[in-house]
């Protein structure tokens, strides 16, 4: 299933998801997302975002089985979320 953003923060709001310290923008404590995107004969079509690698690649796999191989293209990225904060 994929992540909606409004989850991502609320899971930072209530701890879940660790925040970083002072004024930082994409420390090694920023939370990973893995996004999926889809694009059909160059149009991006499709964009979700997942909180697992495995979950994403699974997706993407399920994309790729379906699409036309010589049109189409799918693929997963890893995003840092950067959040600035001043405390």
């Amino acid at each position: 299933m994929p992540l909606i953003i409004a989850d991502i923060d609320r899971q930072w709001l209530d701890g879940t998801i660790e925040s970083n310290q002072g004024y930082e923008k994409m420390s090694k404590n920023s939370p990973t997302i893995w996004v999926v995107v889809l694009v059909q004969s160059g149009i991006p079509a499709l964009v979700e975002a997942y909180l697992t690698e495995s979950e994403a690649a699974i997706r993407e796999q399920s994309l790729r089985n379906a699409m036309r191989l010589d049109y189409d293209e799918a693929g997963v990225f890893e995003v840092d979320i950067g959040v600035e904060s001043i405390q």
